[in-house]
């Protein structure tokens, strides 16, 4: 009995089909991405207290309670009378973020053109040198103004440049607050200085030191037609400064409660009459103090200054 070893019979048996398929085998390419490891871990199982928190957190109910404080705050601004209503106002704007504009003004008539020119001519000089603007504000309280350069960071007597700053002192016992100046704009009918709340440029932080915000700006403008020559001081887009510290912006909350409650009024009423309060004979045609939220349409306070 002759036996047929496996090997060979198994080879000889698929040797042609190996032959069929002709079967190229390329060598590796020079250029393919070296193998790399992957490893694959897996986080840890969360804790009870995680699973109740993901549980929880489709109900959490402090945006709910935010939206009913703010929306108990309208209703009592719309439905309070009087001087309750206006203290709830001016809570919810501090607390919502909320905006106001502010105008005050003072008008005269000179008598005559010629008179009028002189007037505005002394009220321009004056409204470009700030740091005689202490002398404008009320007896009692008026705050301090002084320039600093924009380059050097220290106090001059000159008259303010555009980037130059303004370091008020305000009659509280709080920090002082800087403005920079952003515009000054002088021709023969209008003068105007364009300020805006800035950095304290004695101190490394970039953050505004002012109870208001950066979108906030002031203007003061003297101008004249005619006999009539007229002073004023405008805030726009008046809002908290939320920037700074908690500490901060308590502070700047606790003076813009103040402010939008009636103690700037006394700083720019006295400004804008004393600002035309010179030698030369004039009448008081209107003095007017004005402050609104900025929902509230009047064309006093939503008309910019040219």
């Amino acid at each position: 009995m002759k036996i047929t070893n496996f090997q060979d019979t198994t080879s000889a048996q698929f040797r042609p089909l190996a032959r069929k398929a002709d079967v190229k085998v390329s060598a590796p390419s020079s250029n393919a991405p070296a193998p790399t490891e992957s490893f694959q871990t897996s986080e840890a199982p969360p804790t009870l207290m995680q699973k109740v928190g993901r549980s929880l957190k489709p109900f959490n109910p402090l945006p709910l309670l935010e939206s009913a404080a703010q929306t108990a705050l309208h209703v009592a601004t719309s439905t309070i009378p009087g001087a309750i209503g206006a203290a709830v106002s001016i809570v919810k704007d501090v607390a919502t973020g909320g905006a106001r504009n502010s105008y005050f003004e003072h008008k005269v008539d000179s008598g005559s053109e010629e008179a009028a020119a002189k007037q505005f001519e002394e009220a321009k000089a004056l409204l470009l040198n700030p740091n005689e603007w202490m002398k404008l504000g009320p007896r009692f309280g008026p705050s301090s103004f002084q320039v600093y350069g924009q380059e050097s960071g220290k106090a001059v007597e000159e008259s303010p440049k555009t980037g130059d700053y303004l370091k008020i002192g305000l009659p509280d016992p709080f920090p002082h607050v800087w403005v920079q100046v952003e515009k000054i704009d002088v021709n023969d009918k209008y003068a105007e200085v364009v300020v805006r709340p800035s950095k304290n440029p004695e101190t490394d932080s970039d953050a505004p030191a002012h109870l208001f915000s950066r979108e906030t700006t002031n203007v003061f403008r003297v101008s004249r037609e005619g006999n009539v020559v007229t002073s004023s001081v405008t805030g726009v887009n008046e809002k908290l400064n939320s920037e700074g510290s908690f500490i901060d912006k308590t502070i700047s909350a606790a003076r813009l409660m103040g402010a939008w409650a009636g103690a700037k009024k006394p700083q720019w009423n006295a400004f804008t009459k004393k600002l035309l309060s010179n030698s030369a004979p004039a009448v008081a045609l209107q003095s007017t103090g004005m402050e609104t939220a900025l929902r509230v349409s009047s064309a006093a306070m939503n008309t910019p200054a040219s």
